[in-house]
C-alpha cells in the first residue's frame, strides 16, 4: 500500500534557509482479504450479485488491482459504488479517493469530501485523515485548521502516521489558530517517525539539529535524518551529507558527504545541486577538485528550477568567464532572474551592474533601489554599497544621515567594511565634535579588530588628533560594544560626560 502525504511547508531553521519538504502519494483503497485468484475472485462477485457490500467493495478491489480478473477502473469504481450506497465504509473512502484524484470517475472535490465524510464518521481512518487533509487545504471547503486538527486527531488516535505527522507539524511551527506547542509536537512525530515516516524522521533530525523543540543533539539529529534517508528523502540525504562534512554527530567523511550530495542533487533536490555548484565552484581539498564545468552543470540544473542562488552563481560565472565565455550581458539576464525573486545576492549582483554600467547602461536610481532592496534584507555589502551612494550622492543627493543609518545596520552585523566605514561617517559629521572624533575612533578600533586592512593607519591618523584619555574612551567603549554583540552601542551623544 503506498501513502498519501499531505506536506506542508517546512521551514528549517539550520543555515537560514526555508526550504519546501513537501511530498504528495496517493493512499489508494485498501485490501482487506480481497480475492487474489480467479476462483476467489468468482466467489466474490456471486456474492456480490446477491447484493452483499462487503463482498461488492472486494470485487471492486480487485477489478482495480487486476488480482484474480483483469483490470477495469470503470467496473471497479462501479462496485464500489454500489457498495459505498450500503454505507460500507471502506468503499465510501474509495469512492472519495476516485472523485479527488478523478479516478474512475470524473475529479470532483465535492464529491471526495463528502464521501471521505461519510467514511470518516464511520470511524475510517483513513477518511478522517482525508477530511483533515481536505480542511487544511482548504479543497472544496474553506480552509479550517480547527476542523483538519479535529480529523486528523482522531485518525492519530487510530494509530495513523500521516495524521500524526501532520498534527505534530502543526503544532510544531505557526499556523493561524494553532496553538504552538513544542512538547506535544514533538510526541506526535516521534510516534510518526517510529512507524517509519520520512518526513516526521526528517522533521525529528531538524529539532535535534536546531535545538527548536528538542534538546540540541547532533547525534539524534544524525540518527533520524539517516532513517530518513534510507528511504531516499532528498532533503534528508543532503542534510545527512552536511553532517558528515562538518563532523557533527558523526565521524567526518568528505567522500559520503559528496555521495549524498550527489544522491539527493539527483532527484531534483536545488539545495544539494546548488551545494555541488559552490563545491565544484570553489573546489575542497580532500573533497572535490575544481571545476568550472561541474560547476556549470550543477548551477544550471538548480538555476532551471528557478533556485535563485544557483542563478546567481551562474551570474558571477558569466562575469568573470568562469567554465563559460565572460558576457556581462548573460551576468546580468542570470541576476535579474534570481533578483526577481527577491534573492538579496541577486539584486545587490544586478545592483553593482546598473552602478558599473556593466551589461546595461549605468543607471544609478536603479542601482540605489535594488541595494536599497537587499540590504533590506540585511545584505551587508548592500548596506555599505547603498551607504556609500548615500554619501557621494550616486542616484541623488548626499544624505549622511541615511549613509550613517546603513553603515550602522552592516556593523552590527560585524561586517569590517561596514565597521570602518561608520567610524569614517562620524569623521564627517558637521559641526566636528570630540564626542564625534571619540565615536569614530571606536568604530574604527572595532573594525581592526574585525580585520579591516586600512582601519589601522585612519587610527594612526586619527589619534595624532586625540588625547590619550579620549583614546582610552574609545578603546573602553569598543569593549563594551563587542560584549553587547555590537547593537545598541553608544554613538556619539554625551560621550564625554559618561
Amino acid at each position: 500500500m503506498s501513502l498519501q502525504k499531505y506536506c506542508l511547508s517546512i521551514f528549517l531553521l539550520f543555515g537560514l534557509l526555508t526550504v519546501s519538504a513537501c511530498t504528495k502519494k496517493s493512499v489508494q483503497p485498501q485490501s482487506s482479504g480481497q480475492a487474489q485468484t480467479t476462483q476467489e475472485f468468482q466467489e466474490q462477485h456471486i456474492l456480490a450479485e446477491s447484493g452483499d457490500s462487503k463482498a461488492q467493495y472486494a470485487v471492486g478491489w480487485a477489478y482495480q488491482n487486476g488480482k484474480g480478473v483483469a483490470k477495469d477502473i470503470a467496473k471497479a469504481f462501479a462496485w464500489y459504488a454500489k457498495s459505498a450506497k450500503q454505507d460500507n465504509a471502506l468503499a465510501q473512502y474509495a469512492m472519495g479517493w476516485g472523485y479527488e484524484h478523478g479516478v474512475g470517475v470524473t475529479q470532483s472535490d465535492s464529491d471526495a469530501f463528502k464521501w471521505y465524510t461519510k467514511a470518516a464518521e464511520k470511524g475510517n481512518v483513513g477518511g478522517q485523515r482525508a477530511v483533515g487533509i481536505l480542511y487544511l487545504n482548504g479543497r472544496s471547503v474553506p480552509k479550517n485548521y480547527t476542523k483538519a486538527i479535529e480529523w486528523f486527531e482522531k485518525a492519530a488516535e487510530q494509530g495513523d502516521s500521516i495524521a500524526q505527522y501532520n498534527l505534530g507539524h502543526l503544532h510544531y511551527y505557526k499556523h493561524p489558530g494553532v496553538v504552538q506547542d513544542h512538547p506535544k509536537a514533538y510526541r506526535l512525530l516521534l510516534q510518526s517517525a517510529r512507524q517509519n515516516d520520512m518526513l516526521a524522521q526528517f522533521v525529528l533530525g531538524n529539532m535535534y539539529q536546531t535545538g527548536l523543540g528538542a534538546a540540541q543533539d547532533y547525534h539524534q539529529a544524525f540518527k533520524w535524518y539517516s532513517k530518513s534517508a534510507a528511504q531516499n528523502f532528498a532533503l534528508a540525504e543532503h542534510r545527512l551529507g552536511l553532517m558528515y562534512e562538518e563532523g557533527k554527530g558523526v565521524q567526518q567523511d568528505y567522500d559520503k558527504a559528496k555521495e549524498l550530495f550527489v544522491q539527493s542533487a539527483l532527484q531534483g533536490n536545488v539545495e544539494a545541486q546548488y551545494k555541488l555548484a559552490v563545491l565544484y565552484y570553489e573546489g575542497k581539498e580532500k573533497m572535490v577538485a575544481q571545476s568550472f564545468t561541474q560547476a556549470l552543470d550543477w548551477a544550471r540544473k538548480a538555476a532551471d528550477l528557478d533556485y535563485a542562488e544557483a542563478q546567481t552563481l551562474l551570474g558571477v560565472m558569466h562575469e568573470e568567464g568562469h567554465g563559460v565565455k565572460a558576457s556581462n550581458e548573460q551576468a546580468f539576464a542570470w541576476y535579474a532572474k534570481a533578483a526577481a525573486q527577491n534573492a538579496s545576492s541577486g539584486q545587490y549582483n544586478l545592483a553593482n551592474m546598473y552602478l558599473h554600467g556593466l551589461g546595461r547602461q549605468q543607471d544609478y536610481h536603479m542601482a540605489r533601489e535594488l541595494f536599497t532592496k537587499a540590504a533590506r534584507q540585511n545584505h551587508a555589502s548592500a548596506q555599505i554599497n547603498l551607504g556609500l551612494m548615500y554619501t557621494k550622492g550616486f542616484g541623488g543627493a548626499p544624505d549622511y544621515n541615511t549613509a550613517q543609518k546603513w553603515f550602522q545596520r552592516a556593523a552590527e552585523q560585524r561586517d569590517p567594511s561596514g565597521l570602518y566605514h561608520l567610524g569614517l561617517s562620524f569623521l564627517r559629521k558637521k559641526p566636528a565634535t570630540r564626542s564625534s572624533a571619540i565615536t569614530a575612533y571606536m568604530w574604527l578600533s572595532l573594525a581592526e579588530t574585525n580585520g579591516h586592512i586600512e582601519a589601522s593607519d585612519s587610527l594612526e591618523t586619527l589619534a595624532k588628533a586625540l588625547s590619550p584619555e579620549e583614546i582610552h574612551k574609545a578603546k573602553t567603549l569598543a569593549q563594551k560594544c563587542h560584549q553587547k554583540g555590537y547593537t545598541n552601542c553608544i554613538i556619539d551623544t554625551q560621550i564625554l560626560t559618561t
